[in-house]
């Protein structure tokens, strides 16, 4: 019997050991507690899980905007996602590592990505951007989002589709450069032509600099910029509609009170200049040139306060007498953009009896 037990206790003892071990570590395998983000105390319902990428956690990007009551809109062909939530709008660029708040540049520590499929990007930032705050619980793995009152409901969807740019700078009236989520572009401004103020060969032409000025009160604004058919010119630069605020509606009033290249035609700074298949708005433009040539605004003014007529030209001042090696002046008004060439002769006027 001794002997028996002998063999047959170390058996049993090693069996137990490995029985041991085998439930200490399931625990550890089974029971790894995932992220879990909560907004207001809720459970934030997510088409997939949330990740985390160097310490910062993302999540699915319809779930995060939507349940804040944000409005969404993305651009395919940019990569770019803009989110809007009261008077706050977030812009993102897919593996961009810097975003904007409210046309603030915000430096990210882990860019948006698109993982499996779906469009991730980093809770806090965006909770934080669109003016609620978000916390993490290490111990709980969980990331809390807490807003001011109850989330608003999500606006209507815009009237316009329009990227949201920073202007930091003004070439000439119809001519801006602005900051696209951290990216530099020039812009266009599309449907009209303002007179030059740099041009090669014609320098700088009337109402060039009057036209420059005005588009400089758009310098350091944030604008939207609404496209047409075609996005860019042969120079690379993005032909645009400048908003100065997102429309509720496109209509007359809308386009003339809010979309710069409009207020341009209205002041008479510029001239109405569609190119097919960019003609979106070509009748409002028409229309809102004929009433600056009606008062006789900028480009339009002449001495009678009407335009001139196409094809004429009127002198509206000249020097009748001059001395003897003197010099004369004409001033004349005539259409915009138009070269005229001037023939002349001298005419002698002497009197019968004085040298001329």
């Amino acid at each position: 019997m001794v002997n028996s037990f002998v063999v047959v206790f170390p058996i049993y003892t090693k069996l137990f050991t490995v029985s041991a071990t085998i439930v200490l570590l399931f625990p550890a395998i089974a029971f790894a507690q995932p992220i879990t983000v909560t907004m207001n105390g809720h459970p934030l319902e997510m088409e997939a899980p949330p990740i985390v990428q160097g310490g910062r956690t993302l999540v699915p990007l319809r779930a995060i905007f939507e349940t804040l009551g944000a409005t969404i809109w993305w651009d395919a062909k940019a990569q770019t996602i803009t989110g809007s939530r009261g008077d706050r709008t977030v812009i993102l660029i897919i593996g961009n590592r810097q975003a904007t708040v409210n046309g603030n540049i915000v430096p990210l520590d882990v860019p948006p990505a698109v993982i499996g499929g779906r469009t991730m990007v980093p809770v806090r930032f965006i909770a934080d951007g669109l003016g609620a705050r978000a916390t993490w619980d290490a111990r709980l793995r969980t990331v809390s989002v807490t807003t001011d009152g109850a989330i608003p409901a999500a606006p209507a969807p815009p009237a316009i589709a329009a990227r949201q740019a920073v202007v930091t700078g003004v070439t000439d009236g119809g001519t801006i450069r602005v900051n696209i989520g951290g990216q530099s572009e020039s812009v266009r401004l599309i449907g009209i032509d303002t007179p030059e103020t740099r041009h090669p060969e014609r320098g700088v032409e009337p109402f060039g600099p009057e036209a420059a000025a005005f588009t400089k009160q758009l310098d350091g604004r944030t604008v939207w910029l609404g496209l047409d058919v075609q996005e860019r010119d042969r120079f690379r630069r993005l032909l645009a509609y400048v908003w100065t605020d997102m429309p509720a509606t496109v209509n007359r009033d809308a386009i003339k009170r809010l979309m710069f290249n409009a207020c341009l035609l209205s002041e008479g700074l510029a001239q109405v200049a569609t190119f097919s298949p960019n003609v979106r708005y070509v009748e409002y433009f028409t229309a809102l040139q004929k009433e600056a040539q009606a008062a006789g605004r900028g480009l339009w003014r002449t001495t009678a306060d009407a335009p001139a007529q196409p094809g004429t030209l009127r002198i509206t001042h000249f020097t009748e007498t001059v001395e003897q090696s003197g010099r004369a002046s004409v001033t004349v008004q005539g259409r915009p953009h138009t070269e005229y060439f001037y023939y002349g002769h001298i005419q002698n006027r002497a009197k019968q009896g004085q040298r001329p």
